[in-house]
């Protein structure tokens, strides 16, 4: 079974972490533990204080991982650039 692997974008201090781990409340709120700071300090957000991004399993050409929510630029033959917003359907 694959890991679920996220990473969250703080809307007050506009910052984007990498998630350690996730606990859901209420389906309202949640606590969030960052993975640059495991220790007893709880982190916890309403819904509208950040936005949670799913790791889509897959990275861009430099191995970058791809998260929904994500902007990426695809350029066809005939040099035209589109633009596309990562999500799951």
């Amino acid at each position: 079974m694959k890991k679920l692997k996220f990473r969250a974008w703080d809307k007050r201090d506009k910052v984007m972490e990498e998630v350690e781990q996730i606990y859901f409340r209420d389906g309202f709120s949640w606590e969030i533990y960052f993975k640059w700071d495991w220790s007893e300090v709880r982190f916890f957000w309403e819904n509208s204080d950040c936005i949670l991004m799913q790791y889509t399993g897959k990275e861009d050409k430099n191995w970058k991982e791809i998260y929904e929510g994500d902007i990426i630029k695809l350029i066809n033959n005939n040099q035209e650039e589109w633009y596309w917003v990562v999500e799951y359907n």
